[in-house]
């Protein structure tokens, strides 16, 4: 280091001439004279012979100070004597070293943090797709649920089940359990049905929501039917026949078909009631047919009177003929 010299009221002074990397700083000192002092070498980041000069940006440290390079290397991504090169395609880090993942879609990735261009390859997330999906997602991002595999466990790239035998309830076996259960059906490759009245029932356990059970079912699912006796929704109706038993749909009497003895009243009113109508509309059917008959007699009757000249010239000819025809037959009774 240079000698401290005093200078007062001003900060014009310069280390020696024939001295070299070389640099000098003021500062006050309670008299409020400038003092300065040369040091050997230069300020972080400069070099040349007054440490004018600037550093590569992107030295990891000082400079050289005579030339500038980069005494200990560059900063992550970057690569050259003065560092002023981007690690080349594929590579990144310290002195790019390292290797973009094989899981980026883009072979390229950033060449200081090693973050993946496009995103990854299904079955691999992380900024430079270094992680595998979690237990129960696979895909494109790690975006889809191996739900009806057993357990959730799948392959983390492409679905398929660890346990290839069977699916979780609610789903259609397959290899990938990826099918969820047609509306209506539940339960362990969808083999139950339920007969929900709203909604359909849930594909894993079958409970159907609010709102009951069509007809001829009850339960939790829907899916038993009416006891004997019973039919209708969630079975609330009793059957009304003779045998107790009737459709648990419709209610209809099965067996012989018999109803009990107040249905059989209610049905033999009905069906005399129509009956009765059945009467009343042939008698008036019939009386409207004597009244057209005896009309129609009525007209002949006088047609009859009107014409009564010719018959008394005609019949007397007929009479006479028989008469003649029997004499006849005497006369040749006697000569016998």
């Amino acid at each position: 280091m240079c000698s401290s010299t005093r200078v007062e009221h001003k900060q014009t002074q310069t280390c020696a001439s024939d001295t070299i990397n070389k640099y000098i700083t003021f500062h006050q000192n309670p008299s409020m004279a400038y003092l300065y002092d040369c040091f050997l070498g230069c300020p972080p980041t400069y070099y040349g012979p007054l440490c004018n000069t600037t550093c590569p940006q992107n030295c990891h440290g000082p400079c050289d100070l005579d030339v500038g390079q980069c005494t200990f290397g560059c900063i992550n991504g970057w690569t050259g004597n003065r560092c002023e090169q981007e690690c080349p395609p594929g590579s990144y880090r310290k002195d790019c070293l390292e290797t973009c993942s094989a899981h980026c879609l883009n072979p390229r990735c950033n060449h200081v943090t090693g973050e993946c261009f496009g995103g990854c390859y299904d079955g691999w997330q992380g900024f430079n797709c270094s992680q595998k999906c979690p237990y129960g997602q696979f895909g494109r991002n790690c975006s889809m649920f191996c739900d009806g595999c057993i357990s959730s466990m799948c392959n983390h790239v492409n679905g398929l089940c660890d346990n290839t035998t069977s699916c979780n309830p609610g789903y259609k076996y397959s290899q990938y359990c990826n099918i969820a259960c047609d509306d209506g059906y539940f339960g362990n490759n969808c083999a139950k049905g339920c007969y929900c009245l709203t909604n359909p029932c849930s594909k894993g356990d079958g409970i159907c929501p609010s709102g009951g059970c069509k007809e001829g079912w009850y339960g939790e699912s829907c899916n038993k039917a009416c006891d004997d006796g019973y039919f209708g929704d969630n079975c609330t109706r009793k059957c009304n026949c003779l045998t107790g038993t009737c459709n648990s749909f419709t209610g209809k009497c099965l067996e012989d078909g018999s109803q009990s003895r107040s249905e059989e009243t209610s049905n033999a009113a009905a069906i005399g009631g129509g009956v009765a109508a059945f009467i009343i509309v042939m008698l008036i059917t019939v009386a409207a047919f004597i009244f057209y008959k005896n009309d129609q007699q009525y007209d002949d009757l006088i047609r009859m009177e009107t014409t009564s000249p010719y018959q008394d010239l005609t019949t007397p000819s007929a009479s006479n003929e028989y008469e003649q025809i029997d004499n006849a037959y005497v006369n040749l009774s006697l000569q016998m």
